[in-house]
């Protein structure tokens, strides 16, 4: 294997560190192509429409020896539905997806080159699996008109458009590219020439991409990326090596280090790298100075002269140079030889020879310790990391940033760098699930009553009047099932359950009974409310995958759960990674009968929470409990009022009884929804609101007055506030 096939420099990225990119910078549907993750793709074309639902689980990459990369997306779960010419649901389906593109660089703005794939030439195959293959045959069974020979046209097809349509992915791998001028490897790393191949491999583990490189003019026609036949990287896994040729390491690091070093331009260097006969420095004229690459090292070779009244000394000098690297800094090691020097001395000035050898040698050691580090800084600096296609202005790219390097080697064919490059790529932490998403809203209001309420609110010194108005209202919630990383269509199965055993809603509509069911209705408001027990009628009908389900408004206020599992398309039930099946729930509350407070019922309640909150800092010493702070009556979320009835319960107030007493005749019906919503039974929010000192004994005390506050609110005639209803429904009895 050639290391560098010809080329000036060839920088190799791991299939993996490849792979990784593409997961980040590649989009189909909109969504990155990181598994797991689901696409709805439309069907269209052909005379035939409909829906293709795709759950991807793995992607692998393979980088082939025609220079195309191969990305294999492997699915289950999926489904086809189609709605014309024949509606037809094909599923579960499972295999994989092969797109197979091409490599290329593409202009970037100015002399900037970037690494691309051209997906809209891609070819697009679908693999079935012989299970998948059974299902397409069964389910077309009986229908002539789309026969699985078809069928696998068609979604091919399909998805071979799609495939087309997808943007093709920005891989963050630039480089600038001015075609007839020398590159350089320092300040900045441009190229003369540049190439993008695959290296390779049966192994994915041993394949990689490889920046081929042309840096200098007179190698324009060099190369021939055929005769790397394997990668040079060493890493297991996000592995990156840099390999650098002798000649373009003399020409662009080698020969500007020692003009740097001697304060010169190459040009007036002497020997192999400029025209100059010699050069003289720290007093000694250097009349040549040349590298050659050994395995293991590179030699520094040279010869130099000196002379003075007494003396003419000449000698040659050989060092070794090698480097050690750590991150992205090479740290040069020079060994120089004792050097070889004749001195011509006259006899009568033989105490001189002494004076020469030593000066002479100490010179031509500090040349070329100098030269080593410089050569050490060019490699160290942008070489290493341009290279690795970063940093060019103008090209929203960010390269391979953060690479590090742990080793350098040297060979007669050039100096490789090895290292790995951290590409992070996110974990999307999604499963299997089923979701119920929709709300109760208020389909039809009609007044019923109205009046004053004349109340003491606790802190006030004199009663006051506040109007109120009740309405009896006719509700209905409406949601829907959907479904993240399971089968298309599901089917669902709903129960409702409320606290007994769970009644199973049959059929497409209907009507069931809960009996026992512990109900609430906001008047009398001088004692919170009235609570029963009755049966209530729930109203249902399902379409699809939604379902409405409606109040009878004279049965009051009430709450129960909405469960849901579901079948696929085959009837199978289902289920998570674990083959457990899955199911959701929601509370639904319906609120058949509701009372508005006006005249600043509400602000006179806040305003008598605050003074008895100030009262109760001035005896509290710090830290002091979480303040509560009151929920707007605008339907807040029950998690709010939870936390607010949390905080007054934990902050050890003599008025939290008449607090809570109020905020409920208050909030109506939020505040019930508040305390059967499963935000009332995570203690873990406890745990935040409560003093820092506070023990876990503390913690528990406050859970359990919690509930018993709560018990206390749900039920009539426990809490009462001095108050005397005038007109409207004071004295109405209510049935059930």
């Amino acid at each position: 294997m050639s290391l560098l096939a010809g080329f000036d420099l060839v920088a190799e990225i791991s299939n993996e560190t490849i792979r990784k990119l593409l997961k980040k910078n590649l989009q189909i549907g909109g969504k990155p192509v990181n598994p797991p993750f689901e696409l709805s793709l439309p069907i269209s074309g052909g005379g035939a429409s409909g829906t293709a639902h795709l759950i991807v689980t793995d992607l692998q990459l393979d980088l082939n020896a025609d220079d195309t990369i191969t990305l294999t997306l492997s699915f289950d779960r999926t489904s086809v539905v189609t709605t014309a010419p024949l509606p037809l649901t094909v599923c579960p389906l499972d295999g994989n997806i092969t797109i197979t593109a091409a490599l290329q660089l593409v202009n970037a703005g100015g002399s900037n080159q970037q690494v691309s794939v051209n997906i809209g030439a891609a070819t697009v195959a679908i693999n079935w699996s012989a299970t998948a293959n059974q299902e397409i045959t069964n389910d077309l069974s009986g229908t002539p008109i789309i026969t699985p020979a078809t069928f696998n046209a068609f979604v091919t097809q399909m998805l071979t458009s799609f495939v087309h349509s997808v943007a093709a992915p920005t891989i963050p791998l630039a480089f600038s590219v001015v075609p007839g001028a020398n590159g350089s490897l320092a300040p900045s790393l441009q190229f003369e020439k540049l190439e993008v191949h695959c290296i390779p491999n049966a192994n994915r583990s041993k394949q990689a991409l490889g920046i081929f490189g042309i840096l200098l003019v007179v190698n324009h026609s060099h190369g021939n990326h055929s005769q790397k036949t394997s990668t040079a990287i060493t890493a297991a896994h996000d592995g990156v090596c840099i390999s650098i040729a002798p000649g373009a390491f003399h020409s662009l690091v080698f020969c500007p280090a020692i003009a740097n070093a001697l304060g010169t331009d190459v040009a007036h260097l002497p020997g192999s790298c400029g025209s100059g006969g010699s050069f003289d420095t720290q007093g000694v004229t250097i009349n040549s100075i040349s590298d050659s690459f050994a395995n293991g090292h590179i030699d520094i070779n040279g010869s130099a002269a000196k002379s003075g009244t007494c003396y003419d000394a000449s000698g040659t000098f050989h060092g070794t140079l090698t480097f050690s690297i750590s991150g992205s800094t090479l740290t040069p090691n020079i060994n120089m030889d004792e050097p070889d020097i004749d001195v011509s001395i006259p006899w009568y000035c033989w105490l001189a020879a002494a004076l020469v050898l030593g000066p002479l040698g100490i010179a031509l050691a500090a040349v070329v310790d100098t030269v080593g580090d410089k050569i050490a800084s060019s490699l160290a600096g942008d070489a290493i990391k341009k290279a690795l296609g970063s940093g060019i202005p103008g090209v929203s790219v960010g390269g391979l940033s953060g690479a590090s390097f742990s080793s350098v080697a040297i060979t007669t064919e050039g100096i490789t760098m090895q290292g790995t490059v951290p590409v992070f790529v996110y974990h999307p932490f999604v499963k299997p699930a089923l979701h119920l998403s929709g709300s109760v809203i208020t389909t039809q209001s009609q007044e019923i009553g109205s009046g004053i309420f004349h109340t003491t609110v606790y802190c006030m010194k004199e009663a006051k009047d506040y109007p109120y108005t009740e309405y009896s209202q006719q509700q209905t919630g409406s949601y829907n099932l959907s479904g993240t990383l399971v089968s298309q269509l599901l089917t669902p199965h709903y129960t409702i359950n409320a606290g007994g055993p769970a009644v199973p809603l049959t059929g497409n509509s209907g009507t069931i009974e809960l009996p026992n069911m512990d109900t609430h209705y906001p008047m009398p408001l001088a004692q919170g409310g009235t609570a029963m027990q009755q049966t209530v009628h729930i109203g249902y009908s399902i379409s699809g995958t939604s379902i409405q389900l409606t109040n009878v408004p004279s049965e009051g206020n009430y709450g129960f759960y909405l469960k849901v599992t579901a079948t696929d398309c085959n009837g199978n039930p289902v289920q998570d990674d674990t083959h457990h099946n899955l199911s959701t729930s929601v509370t639904v509350q319906f609120e058949g009968d509701h009372v508005e407070i006006g005249g600043d019922y509400a602000k006179d309640v806040q305003h008598c929470l605050m003074v008895a909150l100030k009262e109760m800092m001035k005896t509290v010493p710090y830290p002091y409990p979480r303040i509560p702070q009151w929920p707007p009556l605008n339907y807040p979320l029950p998690e709010s009022l939870i936390e607010y009835i949390r905080d007054l319960v934990a902050s050890g107030l003599p008025q939290a009884d008449e607090i809570l007493v109020a905020s409920k005749i208050a909030h109506g019906n939020s505040f019930y929804r508040a305390i059967f919503s499963p935000a009332a039974s995570q203690p873990g929010l406890l745990k935040e609101k409560v003093p820092i000192a506070a023990n876990q004994q503390q913690i528990a005390n406050i859970a359990l007055e919690l509930i018993n506050v709560s018990q206390r609110l749900l039920s009539t005639g426990s809490i009462t506030q001095s108050a005397e209803m005038v007109g409207g429904l004071a004295d109405r009895e209510i049935k059930g």
